[in-house]
């Protein structure tokens, strides 16, 4: 039999890159996490072979190294509801922050990096090389935290980068790879299209493939 997808080699292989990116931005990486730490069935489907929990697996290699951060409650405005919200979770012991809404976000360059704008969130104390951005779905915010984290790291003088961690599209297989394929048609729904990226191709000459909502 054929194995159709290695879970091994997977492990392996995304392990030591993530390494390589962490010492690429000076020993600090935030990673944002697309798509689900565990219980990852849209990847199984695409990729028969793949384990629902590769990704989490994936990261024990890591444990050492790592740290997650699940709880920031982005856009913040003073909602009654949030405020209770932090409040049962920290008397559960769990540290919360809150992220601000940044008026002409993402476009009001200006303002975003300045004092009034990423500066005025409550900075997530992190220690470790490799900091993982996760949240329950699309369009949460983890991107603007990680954003907003490097700002506040420069600031304290600590070099820090920033990459996504998406399982798919694959970047360096075609536009028309059966596995990409497969990919865009699992996400129907969401009307995801794979398309070559134009600005990696426009800063590195390079062609990789990404989708739309990236």
């Amino acid at each position: 039999m054929k194995i159709g997808f290695d879970n091994g080699k997977y492990l392996k292989i995304q392990s030591e890159h993530i390494k390589e990116r962490i010492a690429q931005f000076g020993h600090k990486l935030y990673l944002e996490f697309g798509g689900k730490l565990y219980d990852d069935f849209h990847a199984s489907r695409v990729l028969p072979g793949f384990q629902p929990d590769s990704k989490l697996r994936m990261l024990t290699q890591l444990q050492d190294d790592a740290e997650i951060i699940i709880v920031v409650i982005t856009h913040y405005n003073g909602q009654a509801s949030a405020m209770a919200y932090r409040q049962r979770l920290e008397r559960m012991g769990i540290k919360v922050y809150y992220h601000y809404l940044i008026e002409g976000y993402p476009t009001n360059v200006d303002l975003i990096d300045s004092p009034d704008g990423f500066g005025r969130n409550e900075y997530v104390e992190t220690t470790r090389p490799l900091v993982v951005v996760t949240a329950p779905g699309p369009g949460s915010g983890k991107m603007a935290v990680c954003l907003s984290q490097l700002y506040q790291e420069n600031e304290r003088g600590v070099k820090a980068g920033y990459a996504k961690f998406e399982t798919f599209p694959i970047w360096n297989l075609s536009l028309k790879h059966p596995v990409n394929i497969a990919y865009e048609a699992a996400t129907a729904d969401l009307d995801d299209v794979n398309m070559i990226d134009p600005f990696h191709l426009e800063a590195y000459g390079k062609m990789a493939v990404n989708y739309n909502r990236d």
